[in-house]
């Protein structure tokens, strides 16, 4: 899968970009010649033309450049809100973006437009994000909050710059979504999801056992989940029960059994009482596993 990271505006848009001729420059268009997009299969950028774009129909998320309506002998410009401007037989179209999107303008490789900040922007669904700086192409993906994948150093502060751009959909069944977009590191065995080796996610309706490989340093529970017994291995660092929109309350849909190392036991109970009471652990460590089985229908065993 691919993402689309922004157009590559040609010489003669990059002369009217410099010399001011527009009124309001995030709004103005500027005639493009190619498309820088992310692979989401090896996590490159590079550029495609026009050209190549067409003749092979591909899928750019974000891309609304139009197979049926377009030819490349035509021109075609685009904005930086997601607006794509562009002349056919029949005469030209407009097709405009919305409010919160963003298509960032490129010139040999650089961003075209200034803006006094670093640019970020954002690709989101409810179980991850995907961010891109625009000025160095690093990038970060997060699922369910935690960092999976990354390359380079982000300002502490990218979230208040951050452009966002269509969401990829929030009604998609969480493994369908993160297979489709991010499956050159994800890897489903039997009840659980795995993220590039460091997070699993477990959402299984089944009534299973299962064992989380040691190795793994973020565990997600969501709370709808049917399991008989959930191993945790001594390698995870943080566990977090998703629950969605909350309908459920404090309380898991069905109980659950959890077998915690000895080793992380208190800092794992810890977690679960901030996922499903959004309370700070007192230490009272058999009071707080007592309030997890009865008001969350989490039952804690431990080993080791």
């Amino acid at each position: 899968m691919k993402l689309l990271v922004g157009y590559n505006i040609t010489d003669e848009a990059y002369i009217k970009l410099k010399e001011g001729k527009y009124m309001d420059v995030y709004r103005e268009y500027f005639e493009i010649n190619g498309i820088k997009v992310f692979d989401l299969e090896n996590f490159d950028f590079y550029d495609v033309s026009i050209k190549d774009f067409i003749e092979s129909q591909l899928d750019i998320i974000g891309c609304k450049i139009d197979f049926e309506n377009y030819s490349p002998e035509y021109r075609l410009s685009a904005n930086t809100k997601g607006g794509i401007f562009f002349e056919n037989d029949f005469g030209s179209k407009h097709i405009f973006g919305s409010k919160r999107e963003c298509s960032p303008l490129f010139y040999n490789n650089k961003a075209a437009i200034e803006n006094g900040a670093e640019w970020y922007m954002t690709y989101k669904h409810n179980a991850f994000t995907i961010v891109i700086e625009l000025e160095t192409l690093n990038f970060e993906i997060k699922v369910f909050g935690f960092t999976v994948l990354k390359s380079g150093n982000f300002d502490s502060n990218y979230e208040d710059f951050i452009y966002s751009i269509p969401n990829f959909g929030y009604q998609r069944e969480i493994s369908d979504k993160l297979t489709d977009v991010l499956k050159s590191i994800v890897v489903t065995e039997d009840a659980v999801i795995y993220v590039h080796d460091i997070l699993a996610i477990c959402n299984s309706l089944k009534k299973i056992d299962f064992i989380i490989k040691n190795g793994i340093k973020y565990v997600v529970i969501l709370f709808v989940v049917n399991y008989n017994n959930i191993v945790i291995p001594p390698s995870v660092d943080v566990i977090k029960v998703d629950k969605g929109n909350g309908a459920y309350g404090s309380s898991m849909v069905n109980p659950t059994k959890l077998v915690l190392p000895r080793v992380k036991l208190h800092k794992l109970v810890a977690d679960l009482l901030k996922s499903m009471f959004n309370l700070n652990s007192s230490g009272a460590l058999e009071t707080e596993m007592g309030l997890l089985k009865s008001e969350s229908k989490i039952d804690i065993e431990v080993y080791g």
